[in-house]
């Protein structure tokens, strides 16, 4: 009977409970119920005493022209141009083989001394290292003698060519009948050799005999006519002997001055012989003036390795007290001022490089290395597909001056492409975009701009198509546009 009773009890406690709370639960809603209309009577409030603010013109923009400058507001009209665009493709930077030497000494010896180091930047004629060249000595020695020679021929040729000016010039006065006192007062103190005392006693030989016959002959009496004849006999025997004498003269004095004139060129041959060696032992023209190989001594045969042009040491190989010679390479020196550009393009990359040529202009350049577009120009545009890459290698050689481009280093290589038809374009500078349509500004009026909403076509380097939405001629700010994009906004903002 305690077990019905307990149950029933318990249900009944429970609806005496929840009866209790209701009056509370009540009150609690009236109060949700009271502020739901408070607030949505003083929302209702508000929109009836705020006016709804007319929109601002849509797309214009005001700009006085007195501030593009400041705001870097530049104003052109769209264009009409064929369309050109780049593709790239890998390439790699290599030296210039014009311009990269490999250095190896002319003849054997000894390095002496070897003051230049790797990496080391060198100007033209700096000396890299210094042999002891035996050769180089025997051809100093050889030189010198030469040297001697040959200005003992010319002091030789030069007084031969004196003197038998000189002779002929005697033979023109007896030629002439010039008396013998004339002839030497003519010629006094002038060099003539064997020549003078030959010629001059035949003349006055020959001259007394004809006069002493000419006088025999005359007076006719007490002069027996043997002895005249005797007389005219001498006087032509003596004539004769002259005129041998004259032409045996100038026979000799020709002969002479060619004699003379072989050896000179001979000893100039010999010396030329001995300066050439020298110059191609690398000895500088300037330096010959004042060698002399005896004063040297034992320095007579340091043979000097010098530069050929002003570059950088990219291989040494020279090491002191070692025996090398003219098959030795002992420096590599490269000018990095200019190099080359290469790229490998494929037969399906062939249709780049048609129209190709040499002297065409190229684009080269590497986000890696921090390198910004680089002009470069075409020195081979390749001739035949390798066959070991199946590649064609274009090769374009650009100037380096401040070492940016390092041989070894990969790059990117920018082939033109495009067509001929003209087509609508602006600068990508003055494209923006908001809520998914792209948009210029057109200039509409002094200081006022009108945003345009363009249809885009191809993008490459600087440039955009419009296919929709300009037209060609149309005033378009191609750069500074943020500021007009900016002020169009904010007056949106505003009207919002």
């Amino acid at each position: 009977m305690a077990d019905v009773i307990a149950p029933a009890l318990t249900a009944e406690s429970r609806r005496r409970r929840w009866v209790g709370r209701l009056p509370g639960i009540a009150l609690a809603l009236g109060v949700v119920v009271a502020a739901g209309f408070f607030v949505a009577a003083r929302d209702g409030g508000k929109e009836a005493e705020e006016p709804v603010k007319p929109a601002a013109t849509t797309g214009v923009v005001e700009f006085p022209p007195d501030k593009w400058a400041a705001s870097k507001l530049a104003v052109a009209p769209a264009f009409y141009e064929p369309w050109r665009d780049r593709v790239w493709r890998p390439g790699r930077v290599a030296r210039d083989d014009d311009r990269v030497a490999h250095l190896y000494p002319p003849a054997e010896g000894v390095v002496a001394e070897s003051p230049a180091r790797l990496g080391q930047g060198v100007r033209a004629g700096d000396v890299l290292a210094v042999l002891d060249c035996r050769e180089l000595a025997l051809t100093k020695l050889e030189w010198l003698k030469a040297k001697l020679a040959l200005a003992a021929e010319r002091d030789q040729a030069a007084r031969v060519t004196l003197t038998m000016g000189n002779a002929r010039r005697l033979l023109d006065l007896i030629e002439a009948k010039k008396s013998v006192p004339d002839i030497e007062a003519a010629l006094k103190d002038q060099p003539i050799g064997e020549y003078r005392q030959l010629l001059l006693t035949a003349y006055a030989k020959a001259g007394q005999l004809q006069s002493l016959a000419a006088a025999q002959k005359a007076t006719g009496v007490g002069v027996a006519e043997v002895s005249l004849r005797r007389t005219e006999s001498d006087a032509e025997a003596a004539s004769a002997a002259l005129t041998t004498a004259v032409e045996d003269v100038r026979f000799q004095s020709r002969q002479q001055v060619q004699a003379a004139q072989v050896k000179l060129r001979e000893a100039e041959l010999a010396h030329d012989t001995a300066k050439t060696k020298l110059l191609l032992y690398g000895v500088p023209a300037a330096d010959l003036a004042t060698l002399d190989p005896v004063a040297e001594g034992a320095k007579a045969g340091y043979l000097k390795l010098r530069a050929p042009f002003a570059g950088v040491i990219v291989e040494k190989h020279a090491v002191l007290s070692e025996r090398v010679g003219p098959t030795f390479m002992m420096f590599t020196v490269a000018d990095p001022s200019k190099v080359w550009v290469q790229a490998d393009l494929y037969e399906s990359d062939l249709p780049l490089v048609r129209g190709l040529k040499v002297g065409s202009p190229l684009i080269v350049r590497s986000t890696l290395a921090g390198l910004a577009e680089t002009p470069v120009t075409v020195l081979s545009a390749g001739e035949e597909i390798a066959k070991a890459t199946r590649a064609l290698t274009v090769t374009a050689t650009a100037a380096n001056p401040d070492g940016g481009l390092r041989p070894g280093m990969f790059v990117e290589v920018a082939f033109e492409t495009g067509d001929t038809a003209t087509t609508l374009q602006v600068l990508n500078t003055a494209v923006f975009r908001a809520e998914g349509e792209a948009f210029v500004f057109v200039q509409s009026g002094d200081g006022e701009f009108r945003k345009a909403v363009v249809t885009l076509g191809r993008a490459a380097g600087d440039r955009v198509e419009v296919v929709k939405g300009l037209a060609a001629g149309d005033a378009v700010a191609m750069s500074g546009g943020f500021v007009l994009k900016s002020e169009l906004f904010k007056d949106q903002m505003v009207s919002e």
